[in-house]
């Protein structure tokens, strides 16, 4: 296990990023400066619980309440708005019933959050977007005007489409970015949002491909395989990416809301193309520059046979329509 180690803190002062922490030796004294009251208990070596402020009878009650007055200790560390929701998230019965003097103080003071570097925003805003509420909660936490402190967009008019493509896929374990695309247009909002959260290369390619793809495919319905548009994209860009492009491929059906494909995906195993530069070689073409443009055009014709056609159809079939010669 991994533990953290700490000490005990009394007076916090913060002017932007920086902070001034008086230390103390009274437990009771750090507590009153925590951020929520079922974040302040503490616990000796026989298993003694010590509670200055009522956070098991808040824990049992599942209610989510700044220790003291909100607006303090907002002002003390601006990223406990975030914090606040990250736990309402995770303990509250009804994630549309918040406490009003609690919205307000977050409202008034949130925005120090332009202090605080993007890592430790992303790790509170990953952990809200993927948890059991993300929608109604991320909902109510961007009409607080925080949005822009984050590197979001101005997107009053998308919260309640998010919330709705959330409710949709919900069940599926969406990832962060899954839940968050609905909030951005095009590629330079996600682009500025991602500079501001400097979050990880895997999470910046996620939301660059669901953008990207998200309304240039979707199932046909009227074929025998509606999933094919996603089987030839995975094909295309498995040499890109082969790790993780059908895992992208099972996130954009999430967000388009066809929950019911995502099994069939799944269980779909991606075929190998059998051509490549050594095969056209052994069959006697010698021009290499010429290697790109026949490998997609035999790629294609493999694609429209279902992915059934072998190395030796491919290549009969390359040098019955000119594409192959000696």
């Amino acid at each position: 296990e991994t533990f953290q180690i700490t000490t005990l803190r009394g007076d916090i002062r913060r002017d932007g990023r920086s902070i001034t922490v008086e230390f103390t030796n009274d437990w009771k004294v750090d507590c009153s400066h925590r951020d929520l009251t079922i974040n302040s208990l503490s616990m000796n070596f026989n298993g003694i619980i010590y509670d200055y402020c009522n956070g098991v009878h808040d824990l049992n009650d599942k209610r989510v309440k700044f220790i003291g007055e909100p607006n303090l200790r907002i002002q003390e560390d601006p990223i406990r708005a975030l914090r606040y929701f990250r736990f309402f998230g995770r303990l509250a019965e009804n994630p549309h019933v918040h406490d009003a003097e609690t919205l307000e103080a977050i409202r008034k003071y949130s925005s120090g959050l332009k202090d605080v570097p993007g890592e430790k925003l992303w790790i509170e805003l990953r952990q809200i977007a993927e948890d059991r509420f993300a929608g109604p909660i991320i909902n109510v936490m961007l009409q607080q005007n925080i949005g822009s402190y984050l590197g979001l967009p101005s997107v009053s008019s998308q919260l309640f489409e998010l919330e709705n493509r959330w409710l949709r896929m919900r069940n599926h374990h969406p990832n962060a970015l899954t839940v968050l695309a609905t909030l951005f247009d095009n590629l330079t909002e996600l682009d500025i949002f991602g500079k501001r959260m400097r979050f990880s290369n895997q999470y910046k390619r996620s939301g660059q491909f669901l953008i990207m793809y998200r309304n240039k495919i979707h199932p046909i319905f009227d074929s025998d395989d509606c999933l094919k548009p996603y089987k030839d994209l995975c094909v295309d860009l498995s040499d890109i990416d082969d790790s993780s492009i059908k895992e992208r491929i099972i996130e954009l059906l999430k967000y388009q809301g066809y929950i019911y494909l995502i099994d069939e995906m799944k269980q779909w195993q991606m075929p190998i193309f059998p051509i490549t530069s050594v095969v056209l070689q052994r069959n006697g073409l010698t021009r290499r520059c010429k290697f790109n443009m026949i490998i997609n055009q035999l790629k294609k014709i493999w694609k429209e046979s279902n992915y059934l056609k072998t190395e030796d159809n491919l290549i009969n079939e390359g040098f019955q329509q000119g594409l192959l010669y000696l």
